[in-house]
């Protein structure tokens, strides 16, 4: 009987170390969902052999009452070999567990840092590929845009026109070499629809703020002379240099009024590659607000020279 629970042990021990290497061997390629499933058929698997233990020891012959001293002597070894054996599958158990929950943190954890995926393989929107010591990756990118257009109703047919045009299409990648870092792409289409929109949009715009501008100029200063617009800063920003590329190079910005004789007016003035900051520390200046810098000082601080007078 001894050697029959030795061999109950074996197996109990035995054959779930063997799934859980093969666990270990396969980590990188199975999922969360597998290693569950995994999970789930090892405790099934421990709970039969519980059983089928349990069903031995209770198969097990009553001693006689009158050898009862006889057997009493072997009673006490039998029921410690009982206890090993069922100590045994608990750490086992035990230990089997951990082992698949440290395995699924792992995982769980290189999939919050990366967008999911295994290996040399991660989703970040798109697939990002990178080497196996991870100096080099790459991500495809693109950009498809389509307007439809059409005409329904009339009764003559050659009045119901529909038609597409590919305004933007884009095919690019971007990733890192090492600690630098790259952006590629390459346009497809002369996208003239997309510059038509934009100068009907900027044309518009540019409307408004000549609106406002003018009716300023035509309203008196009250309590002094001169207009509104003579005593007042007007600042027409844009958010970006180049749309298309969405880049903060080269951005224009609009400055109109006299700013109460502090803004000489009729100029264009180019300024290579100046933080935007020193702009707005120029207009706190002629609104009386002395600052040193505006925002992030260490993007830029003090004026713009030659934007006040």
């Amino acid at each position: 009987m001894n050697r029959l629970r030795m061999a109950v042990l074996a197996t109990a021990v035995g054959s779930p170390l063997l799934l859980n290497a093969g666990i270990a061997a396969a980590q990188d390629a199975a999922s969360n969902a597998e290693l569950l499933q995994l999970l789930k058929q090892q405790a099934e698997l421990i709970k039969k052999l519980e059983q089928r233990l349990a069903t031995l020891e209770g198969k097990q012959p009553a001693a006689p009452a009158t050898a009862a001293a006889a057997v009493g002597e072997a009673a006490g070894p039998v029921a410690d070999k009982s206890a090993e054996v069922r100590a045994a599958i608990t750490d086992t158990q035990q230990g089997l567990l951990e082992a698949q929950l440290a395995q699924l943190s792992a995982l769980g954890s290189a999939g919050a840092g990366s967008g999911g995926g295994s290996g040399n393989l991660r989703w970040r929107g798109a697939p990002v590929f990178r080497s196996a010591d991870g100096y080099f990756t790459f991500k495809p990118r693109g950009r498809l845009s389509l307007d439809w257009s059409g005409t329904e109703g009339s009764s003559f047919d050659a009045r119901n026109i529909y038609g597409t045009e590919a305004t933007d299409l884009r095919l690019g990648a971007e990733g890192t070499i090492g600690k630098l870092g790259y952006k590629l792409d390459v346009t497809f289409t002369d996208n003239a629809a997309g510059v038509r929109d934009f100068v009907t949009a900027e044309r518009w715009f540019a409307s408004q703020f000549a609106w406002l501008v003018g009716r300023m100029a035509e309203l008196p200063e009250p309590g002094g002379p001169g207009s509104m617009l003579d005593h007042s800063l007007v600042l027409w920003a844009k958010e970006m240099g180049d749309g298309r590329l969405h880049d903060c190079v080269s951005v224009p910005f609009v400055l109109a009024g006299g700013a109460g004789g502090l803004l000489a007016t009729d100029r264009y003035l180019r300024f290579d590659h100046a933080p935007h900051q020193r702009l707005l520390v120029s207009v706190c200046h002629a609104m009386g607000v002395m600052v040193p810098a505006f925002g992030d000082p260490a993007r830029g601080a003090g004026p713009l020279a030659g934007v006040l007078s």
